[in-house]
C-alpha cells in the first residue's frame, strides 16, 4: 500500500452532540457508538458523491453466528451493503469478521430484510423507504453478492492488503479511511502501491438498469417537461441535464417537500426510464472531447448508440421528424 491517499467523498459537518474531541493528530470521535450514530444519519450523501447510492436500513443487526453488522443497506438494485465501522485503526481481523457478515447476507431474502428493518431501532417499512429513496418498488433477490465496506480512521497494511485482495478476488470490499477537519468528515479511499483507487465507483449512469417508466418519480417528469420543451439544442450532455436539474430542483422544493433531489446516479436511471420508449429522444454516447461544448448549436458531434470507439460520455438527442 502506499501512503498516497486522495478526498473523494463531500465534507458534512459534525455537530458536537456526537462526541468529538481534539486529540494529538486532530479531531476524533470518543467512541465508536458516535461515530455509528453519526454515520448511521449522514453516511448516505458521503457515499453518493463517490457513486455509491445506498439506503442505510439496519444499525446493530445480529446474525446467526453471534457477530453484530454495524450497519446494513441496500443500493439502488437492491444489493446489500454490510458496514464494519473501527473508531480507531482496523486491524487484519476485520477481513474475517465482514466475510463472516457476508455469508450471513447472502442468505437473506427480500422478505426477511423488510422484518429486519421493522424489527430494528427504528421501526423502518423498507418498502416505503427505498420506493421514497429510489422512486420505485423494492426488488426481489439479486444475484449479485453483497458489496462488504469496512470504515476506520486508519488501517494497519496488512488490513488494507487484506482488503485490496478480497477486492482483487471479486469479494467487492471496500476500505475507507474517514477525517475530520474543522468538524467536518469526509471519506478518503485508499490507493495501492499502482496508485490504483480500491474504493471508488464511478457513476454508472451510461448503462443504468431503469425502473419501469411509470414508476419514474415525478420531479424528474416535470423537470424533464420543462427543459426539454425550453431547449433548442439537437444535444444534450447527460452531465449539463443534471446540473439544468439540480438548479431547477433547489427553486422547486419547499421545506415541506418529503423527496430530495437526486444524485446523479438516481437521476440517470429515473431519466433513462423515462426516456425508454420516447419517440422524440434517444440515449447516445459522444467521445470526451464533446464535453467542452455542452450545447452543441447546429455541430453536431459524432455519436454512436453503443459505448464504442471511444465515445463513452452520456448524451441524449433529439429525434428529427419530417416536416
Amino acid at each position: 500500500m502506499s501512503s498516497e491517499e486522495s478526498v473523494e467523498s463531500v465534507r458534512v459537518r459534525v455537530s458536537p452532540e456526537y462526541g468529538l474531541f481534539r486529540g494529538k493528530h486532530g479531531m476524533r470521535f470518543r467512541t465508536e457508538y458516535g461515530l455509528e450514530t453519526w454515520l448511521h444519519a449522514h453516511l448516505s450523501p458521503l457515499l453518493a458523491s463517490m457513486g455509491y447510492e445506498v439506503l442505510i436500513f439496519g444499525r446493530q443487526v445480529a446474525t446467526d453466528t453471534d457477530g453484530r453488522i454495524d450497519l446494513l443497506g441496500l443500493d439502488a438494485r437492491g444489493g446489500i451493503y454490510v458496514i464494519e465501522l473501527k473508531v480507531s485503526s482496523a486491524e487484519a481481523d476485520v477481513v474475517a469478521q465482514v466475510v463472516d457478515y457476508r455469508g450471513w447476507a447472502e442468505d437473506r431474502n427480500r422478505e426477511s430484510l423488510i422484518s429486519i428493518a421493522a424489527r430494528g431501532r427504528y421501526s423502518i417499512d423498507l418498502e416505503e423507504a427505498f420506493e421514497r429513496r429510489f422512486g420505485y418498488s423494492l426488488p426481489g433477490p439479486q444475484d449479485t453478492p453483497p458489496t462488504l465496506i469496512v470504515i476506520a480512521e486508519s488501517f494497519t497494511p496488512r488490513a488494507a492488503r487484506a482488503i485490496l485482495h478480497l477486492d482483487r478476488a471479486g469479494f467487492d470490499a471496500k476500505a475507507f479511511r474517514y477525517s475530520v477537519q474543522d468538524e467536518h468528515l469526509s471519506l478518503v479511499c485508499h490507493r495501492d502501491a499502482r496508485g490504483t483507487s480500491i474504493s471508488r465507483r464511478e457513476p454508472d449512469v451510461s448503462a443504468p438498469r431503469p425502473p419501469r417508466p411509470h414508476l419514474v418519480r415525478h420531479d424528474v417528469v416535470e423537470f424533464w417537461g420543462i427543459f426539454s420543451r425550453a431547449s433548442s439544442d439537437q444535444i444534450v450532455l447527460f452531465d449539463d441535464v443534471h446540473e439544468h436539474y439540480r438548479a431547477w430542483f433547489a427553486g422547486w422544493s419547499t421545506p415541506t417537500t418529503e423527496i430530495r433531489e437526486f444524485w446523479k446516479l438516481s437521476f440517470g436511471q429515473h431519466l433513462a426510464a423515462l426516456l425508454y420508449s420516447s419517440e422524440d429522444w434517444t440515449r447516445v454516447y459522444v467521445r470526451p472531447d464533446a464535453r467542452t461544448d455542452p450545447h452543441f448549436g447546429s455541430t453536431v458531434p459524432s455519436m454512436r448508440l453503443r459505448k464504442t470507439d471511444g465515445h463513452r460520455v452520456v448524451a441524449y438527442c433529439r429525434n428529427l421528424t419530417d416536416a
